[in-house]
């Protein structure tokens, strides 16, 4: 699919309001913090965002790594963390197909559809194959994505939220499929302290991953069969659910 100057705007030009829209899930942040405390170690999350994860664990004790292709979603982590307290925290601005930190963790964690930022299959294989050199031998690989579902395409708005520099934004955003990608298209309008009305729109792709894709990605890349949840709540998944959450153990 053809890449256009708008896609990944949000994540450049409004980190801020990213942290407002991708806020904590229920059960999200005690689901990871579990399976961490399980399997020892640091913590790495490559696709880190604002840290929004990153920060609670790091002041529940654990040594956290994030990395993030956008130097303006690094920047808003280093920030977070730097205003609190806990173990080491290490971040470097690293796209997914770019990973390469000298950590061996625990738990290496793609939350929020990381996954389905993949652009093919040879993609999601090689993020795998780098996940697991970066976990120690019988680390644990986790995440969750919204699973393919036929439905019909989707809008939402949300905002108005408070710029920083004065003034407020909302933002509307529309939902299509389009072959094997779910595409996102936001409108996002900000109305400056002066009185103007500023425009943008930000297009975020994401490839839908059946879980018998998943499944054998994660086989082929070295993993042992992975439990499965339906979210965040310690339900397992049942054939019909369209959220997952998945843990494998590097093999």
């Amino acid at each position: 699919m053809s890449r256009s100057d708008d896609d990944g705007r949000l994540y450049r030009e409004y980190p801020w309001l990213y942290d407002a829209v991708a806020r904590p899930r229920p059960g999200e942040f005690a689901h990871y913090h579990r399976l961490a405390l399980a399997a020892g170690g640091a913590v790495l999350e490559p696709a880190c965002g604002s840290g929004r994860l990153l920060a609670p664990l790091r002041e529940a004790g654990l040594e956290v790594w994030g990395c993030d292709g956008e130097p303006a979603m690094v920047a808003a982590a280093a920030a977070r963390l730097a205003g609190g307290q806990g173990s080491p925290h290490h971040l470097a601005v690293q796209a997914l197909a770019e990973l390469h930190l000298p950590v061996r963790a625990g738990l290496v964690m793609l939350p929020l559809d990381a996954l389905r930022l993949c652009p093919d299959d040879a993609a999601l294989l090689a993020l795998l194959a780098r996940c697991r050199k970066h976990l120690r031998p019988g680390g644990t690989l986790a995440g969750d994505l919204y699973l393919p579902a036929s439905r019909d395409d989707m809008s939402g708005h949300c905002g108005p939220f408070a710029h920083p520099d004065g003034g407020t934004t909302r933002l509307t955003a529309n939902w299509q499929v389009q072959g094997e990608w779910d595409v996102e298209v936001s409108h996002i309008v900000t109305l400056t302290s002066d009185g103007r009305q500023v425009d943008a729109r930000s297009t975020e792709r994401y490839r839908r991953i059946p879980l018998t894709r998943l499944l054998d990605a994660l086989a082929q890349a070295g993993f042992g069969p992975p439990r499965l949840w339906a979210g965040f709540g310690g339900r397992a998944w049942h054939e019909g659910d369209t959220w997952v959450a998945f843990a494998a153990q590097r093999v």
